[in-house]
């Protein structure tokens, strides 16, 4: 999902900023990403497992001990006030030839990577894996249940499932004020004042996000922008 381009193209509307600026503000995540590099250290695994409609419990421990990783580093490193993850929900009816697109191409990567496993080029193969994860309803499930057994209920915490894509969900959240900015890792946008992407890791200068202001909207008059499907 995103417009190819779409960060450098809004270069014009960006500032940089860091979570610090965030303390005591409210989050809302899209957890599509956060669970899709979450399984990056077993992708093979979970790969040939749900081709055999099954997810091992070791891709749901990596990937729960993944978020709830991420989930501790907003509240404690950045003492951020509220953390809402967004899960998708039924996949959108209008995107349906883009999705038999993805999945053609998600089994041509799955044959090369295949190939590559059996060559014993396992960088190659591995590389090829992590191009064939698709997040499943059940990894989502799983994993957010973990997550919510972590956090102990704590109030800080939000779980949100959106009706189909996120998207729409994180422009709302903004929009009626529950969330003060969205950290997202795709190129979609709407005009809304504070819309972050890519939270790196490791170092304190990686910790730099980009937040979009798109100008030519007024911040008083503000609707969901759909630039993607």
């Amino acid at each position: 999902m995103g417009i190819q381009g779409l960060h450098k193209g809004l270069g014009f509307a960006t500032q940089k900023t860091t979570l610090q600026n965030f303390r005591g503000k409210s989050l809302a995540i899209d957890s599509s990403s956060w669970l899709h590099r979450s399984v990056y250290s077993v992708s093979q695994q979970y790969v040939e497992g749900i081709e055999r409609n099954h997810i091992q419990p070791q891709c749901i421990r990596a990937s729960a001990k993944y978020i709830i990783s991420r989930v501790h580093e907003l509240f404690q490193c950045f003492e951020i006030g509220k953390v809402y993850l967004v899960m998708d929900g039924k996949r959108c009816p209008l995107k349906a030839d883009t999705n038999e697109e993805r999945e053609r191409n998600r089994q041509a990567n799955l044959s090369e990577a295949r190939a590559y496993q059996k060559q014993g080029r396992r960088d190659k193969a591995e590389e090829k894996y992590k191009m064939c994860i698709k997040i499943k309803d059940e990894l989502t499930f799983a994993v957010m249940k973990e997550v919510k057994q972590a956090f102990h209920n704590n109030p800080r915490l939000h779980l949100v499932w959106s009706p189909y894509e996120a998207d729409a969900q994180l422009a709302k959240l903004c929009i009626d004020g529950i969330a003060d900015a969205v950290i997202t890792e795709v190129s979609t946008g709407w005009g809304r004042p504070k819309r972050l992407t890519k939270q790196h890791k490791r170092s304190q200068d990686n910790h730099n996000i980009v937040s979009i202001r798109i100008r030519t909207y007024s911040c008083t008059r503000l609707r969901p922008i759909v630039l993607s499907l």
